[in-house]
């Protein structure tokens, strides 16, 4: 029925994944392997061993050094390599309780695929590990002394005391700004950081250089471009930006990619734009000088590796 045409060898996993699930894990690391020695290079096989030493033989160790062997060969798709790496992550933090293994593994992936999106991933996630002590936490059992209610609070005076005291957002701006000073990556931060500047200080430029140097970094996702262009037209709706100012941001996502669906959301929006404004004409005033008494938090930011070369006149 085939002709002369010799079909295509591959490897063949059915045999270990039917030991693997009846628990006979080393049997099947042993079925794993002699189809690795056929086929030395087979990303399938070598993620199945990984799994199987780190998630059923606690050999974190072991899958490490599977990975390390993966990503060392040629001819691995950039998408492959990031998750074998995102997943030696995983393994360390779940069964090792190793943040700084965990940390390795993810710089591996910015090393290996700079200014892409794996690497932007990975930066973020770094940014997020947190301690050893943290993780550990999580595994405590944790006790809480709850206090005793106000008695016939509706009957007191004064309830001032009972209401929760604000959130100081000058003080929170400034730890998002000493954050990044470290992780430069950290997208999220960078996002909280520009609705502070624009809600809080209401400078919608400060914002609007937060957002420019993610929308502007090389190989970025056509997801999140539009993503954060959305979240910048957001802004410059609430700061004030002109009409014209606010559709020639989203006109960005149409000329990016005029056909996928994120462009035909833009060109929606677009058509209600001007009831959009129109539904904000009382917007809400802002202290004068709040910003000026702050101006420390004006600092120069750290761009990412990828923009270094761009100059740096990011807050």
């Amino acid at each position: 029925m085939g002709g002369g045409i010799e079909p295509e060898k591959k490897p063949l996993y059915s045999v270990a994944q039917s030991r693997a699930k009846m628990g006979r894990y080393p049997e099947a690391i042993i079925e794993i392997r002699q189809q690795l020695e056929k086929f030395p290079n087979d990303f399938e096989g070598q993620m199945m061993l990984a799994a199987v030493q780190a998630e059923h033989l606690n050999d974190v160790q072991g899958a490490e050094l599977t990975i390390r062997r993966l990503v060392e060969q040629k001819g691995h798709a950039p998408g492959n390599v990031a998750f074998a790496l995102s997943s030696l992550a995983d393994w360390h933090l779940k069964y090792g309780q190793d943040i700084d293994s965990a940390r390795l593994a993810l710089e591996r992936i910015i090393e290996l695929l700079p200014n892409s999106e794996f690497s932007i991933g990975a930066a973020h996630r770094i940014a997020h590990l947190g301690t050893t002590e943290h993780l550990l936490a999580g595994h405590d059992r944790k006790f809480f002394a709850v206090p005793k209610g106000v008695h016939n609070l509706g009957l007191q005076e004064k309830q001032d005391s009972f209401v929760p005291a604000e959130t100081d957002q000058t003080k929170v701006a400034q730890a998002y700004v000493d954050h990044l000073q470290n992780h430069p990556l950290d997208m999220d931060a960078r996002e909280q950081l520009a609705h502070i500047y624009v809600d809080h200080y209401g400078r919608i430029d400060l914002a609007e250089e937060q957002l420019e140097q993610m929308i502007t970094m090389p190989n970025q996702s056509p997801k999140m471009f539009a993503r954060w262009l959305n979240l910048l037209a957001d802004l410059q709706v609430r700061g004030g930006r002109p009409y014209e100012d606010v559709r020639a941001t989203l006109e960005r996502i149409v000329d990016q990619s005029p056909d996928r669906a994120a462009a035909e959301v833009a060109r929606n929006r677009i058509a209600r734009l001007k009831l959009e404004f129109k539904s904000r004409e009382n917007p809400t005033s802002v202290k004068m000088g709040t910003y000026e008494q702050n101006i420390g938090l004006k600092g120069n930011l750290p761009k990412p590796p990828s923009e270094r070369s761009v100059d740096d006149s990011s807050s």
